[in-house]
């Protein structure tokens, strides 16, 4: 063989075996990566520790209810309207109140009006040991929370199920798309609307500015919604009963974004045609506003009257689906 020849000859060998060897590596590394992959689905499934259990299924009538909180010396007439109106709008599941024992006593079937009678048989009432906040809280947030914290959920720790918590002065159109608003809970522990622009400590920088209204809230069964309930009233810090001064933060939305941010929930921003408020300024320009539309205010029953004033609700948004605090006596 001549040296040219051999030359050649040592040439391809050597490059077979380079490729025998990359293909041993290869495939060397194919089964390590593998067999680890493997591994790693075995360990995490044999903890049996699953705080995000999404995507969940659908809410359904038989596990999902509206729940009122309702205290002390309050006028039942909102809150008989607010649950009126919920009825109507055929809201897919059961209507609970949490009361304690002296607004449990202003329900009564000799209290109510006789055009409230007919929703008795359609609500479930919780009677809890409220305290009285009279003179120590302007806004007596604590109760509230004591009350969520008790009977926000009725199954446990069953995360099929899907509560609405509502204001007493919300009202709902009777064609507020009900399925819109609880698919958000398919992929989120807690659905709710803005409130307004207030600095927030000890949260993203995405939620610095973004105060929540609790008055509307779409909470599902979960393991994080229920380190939030369980935490909120250690972290509440209430305002005085002399001055609003003294409410910011002490109101019951302010721990509640930061407990979402500490427990990393899933929160769904609702816009707020789920949560209609008026600005400020509608209030002080029209001191008798009532409602004749649930998508416009207006200080005329007919709102195309040459001297109407009327303002769009929502933020110009087309719809309201729930109508927060508006001058509900109008309704009544």
């Amino acid at each position: 063989m001549t040296s040219q020849a051999l030359l050649v000859f040592v040439f391809i060998l050597g490059f077979g075996s380079g490729i025998l060897t990359l293909h041993l590596h290869v495939r060397t590394f194919t089964q390590d990566y593998d067999i680890e992959q493997i591994t790693f689905q075995t360990t995490s499934q044999d903890h049996g520790i699953n705080l995000d259990p999404f995507p969940l299924p659908p809410c359904t009538p038989n596990r999902t209810s509206a729940v009122y909180v309702f205290y002390g010396s309050q006028n039942s007439n909102n809150l008989l309207t607010s649950i009126d109106s919920l009825i109507k709008s055929n809201f897919p599941g059961r209507v609970r109140i949490i009361v304690d024992e002296k607004a449990n006593s202003t329900l009564v079937k000799s209290n109510l009006p006789e055009k409230y009678l007919h929703l008795l048989p359609k609500i479930d009432f919780l009677v809890l040991p409220l305290p009285d906040l009279k003179g120590k809280e302007l806004i007596p947030h604590s109760n509230k929370i004591r009350a969520l914290q008790a009977g926000s959920f009725v199954y446990e720790n069953d995360s099929t199920e899907c509560t609405l918590s509502l204001d007493t002065d919300t009202y709902i159109n009777p064609r507020a798309p009900w399925n819109n608003l609880l698919s958000t809970l398919q992929m989120h522990d807690f659905a709710v609307a803005k409130d307004c622009s207030v600095g927030i400590e000890n949260v993203p920088d995405y939620l610095r500015t973004w105060m929540p209204n609790t008055g509307v809230l779409a909470m599902r069964n979960t393991p994080r919604t229920r380190l939030v309930l369980n935490d909120w009233l250690k972290h509440f810090v209430p305002c005085n009963g002399t001055h609003v001064s003294t409410c910011t933060p002490g109101t019951d939305q302010y721990p509640f974004l930061q407990l979402t941010a500490k427990h990393a929930v899933r929160l769904y921003k609702l816009d707020n045609s789920w949560n209609c408020r008026v600005p400020g300024e509608i209030k002080e320009i029209f001191k008798e506003f009532p409602v004749y539309s649930m998508s416009v205010l207006s200080n005329r029953r007919d709102p195309g009257e040459e001297d109407a004033k009327i303002s769009p609700t929502c933020g110009g948004l087309e719809d309201c689906h729930i109508l927060h605090g508006h001058f509900l006596k109008y309704f009544n």
